[in-house]
């Protein structure tokens, strides 16, 4: 079961997370699954946490105070969402389950769904509904993708994949610098020590609930690496993408009509290109 610490989830984006205290409608969660996964605005999908309670803090922003669900509430929810986008979300969703300890009530549990994007349109008949119905996620509202917004949404799933998730035309498994990827997967928390590195580098297994494998199946017997995995992990990222460097330029004038004094090139993955704009800017963001 993955671990998901609720306190750093909060800070996120709104439109990645639905937060719920009391489930009192599970047409209105299944709703919020279903635009979830059809993930309109190319977010990589989202959470529903159930049992926990949306207020402000003294300056006005968001806050969540986590109150938990009963196990019999826990596990009726549980049923109820995962039967509905089973039988009546069309093609049906499996979200991920997970659950979370109340540490003010030992008696009481967070349940939380994980809702991966999609390359489908979904929509959802609910109990009663005279037609199945489209949603999608807008800000911090789940809205009803109806005439334009509907078209739209249909656009976007009928097109290939993005860019990012498809594989390289010119790079291999052996394009992946393993070292890179073993140390950003420690930065991030992300390194499960019973695994090796090789674990990573595979078309099935995922470093996170809404990142796809870092390769992808090309034929029987071969594997290509994604675009996003050169671009963050690759030996020579502008050997396959070319256009995949940073120009750093310094000007010692007052605007950008004086003589440029330095020019520098910036290669690297995408990771060591920020961490070298970040020096850079750092050096020269200096008070006399």
């Amino acid at each position: 079961m993955t671990q998901i610490d609720l306190k750093e989830l909060a800070t996120r984006e709104s439109e990645r997370v639905e937060w719920k205290e009391d489930v009192a409608d599970v047409h209105d969660l299944v709703r919020s699954a279903v635009a979830l996964a059809n993930d309109y605005s190319n977010l990589g999908g989202g959470y529903i946490v159930c049992g926990a309670k949306e207020a402000k803090d003294a300056n006005g922003f968001q806050s969540v105070e986590l109150v938990g669900l009963t196990s019999v509430r826990f596990r009726e929810v549980e049923g109820q969402l995962m039967a509905h986008c089973r039988d009546k979300v069309e093609p049906p969703i499996t979200p991920v389950v997970n659950e979370e300890r109340v540490e003010s009530d030992p008696e009481r549990r967070v349940l939380i769904f994980i809702i991966a994007s999609t390359g489908y349109a979904h929509c959802y008949r609910a109990d009663g509904a005279d037609a199945s119905r489209y949603w999608v996620r807008l800000g911090r509202e789940t809205r009803e993708a109806r005439d334009g917004l509907l078209r739209e949404l249909l656009v976007r799933k009928g097109q290939p994949p993005p860019w990012d998730r498809r594989g390289s035309t010119t790079a291999s498994q052996n394009d992946i610098d393993l070292v890179a990827l073993r140390d950003t997967l420690q930065k991030m928390s992300l390194w499960n020590p019973h695994k090796s590195i090789e674990d990573y580098v595979s078309a099935k297994e995922s470093i996170s609930s809404f990142v796809p494998p870092l390769l992808l199946q090309d034929g029987l017997d071969a594997w290509r690496p994604r675009n996003f995995s050169i671009l963050l992990f690759g030996h020579d990222v502008t050997k396959h993408v070319p256009g995949a460097y940073v120009i750093f330029s310094v000007y010692r004038g007052k605007d950008r009509s004086e003589p440029t004094a330095e020019r520098r090139e910036i290669v690297g993955s995408i990771l060591d290109q920020t961490r070298k704009i970040i020096e850079q800017l750092n050096a020269e963001a200096y008070i006399a």
